[in-house]
């Protein structure tokens, strides 16, 4: 996760008029999810979801199911309230919300960190995740690992952000 942590280039922000169009408005969002696991017997995926605060969080676990459904789950109670109260809806400079996601990773590995060290087993587990929220009239978003994140608008997907993978990393670097 830190990989990500240490390239400011994986948060973007963009004015919500450029993303939605002339006079589009978040006032109100409706969003849902659903995790299809495919092959897998269990699913170590993990969701928020808070229209009100406008903050959405995609968590997929990885080494082994125990280890990574639960850094999953680290990951989706600790970052959301995290930025939440540094973000608060207040006017913020962008580097200040890049700090607050920093913040908030570093935290949730701290507390999958803490897991591992008690329990024999789990010293491999993590998560990639991808996180969006509205302050204000932007949109900040950002991700750690080959989660992405993407923007569904007039029926078109677009993709926001780019995995941090060994792969990806090795065909940017040709």
């Amino acid at each position: 996760m830190s990989g990500m942590i240490q390239r400011q280039r994986k948060w973007h922000s963009r004015i919500i008029r450029f993303l939605f169009g002339p006079g589009a408005s978040l006032r109100s969002c409706a969003s849902s999810c659903k995790s299809i696991t495919g092959s897998r017997k269990h699913n170590e995926d993990r969701v928020y979801i808070n229209d009100q605060r406008k903050f959405y969080l995609v968590a997929d676990g990885m080494g082994g199911y125990t280890g990574g459904a639960l850094a999953s789950q680290i990951a989706v109670e600790t970052i959301p309230d995290l930025i939440h109260d540094v973000i608060r809806n207040r006017v913020l400079p962008e580097r200040q919300h890049l700090e607050a996601f920093r913040a908030a990773v570093y935290a949730a590995c701290f507390e999958m960190s803490k897991v591992a060290e008690d329990h024999e087993g789990y010293g491999r587990m993590g998560c990639t995740l991808a996180a969006a929220y509205v302050a204000g009239e932007e949109l900040y978003y950002g991700n750690v690992g080959d989660c992405r994140v993407y923007l569904y608008r007039n029926h078109r997907l677009m993709q926001l952000s780019t995995d941090e993978t060994m792969v990806r990393n090795l065909v940017k670097a040709r």
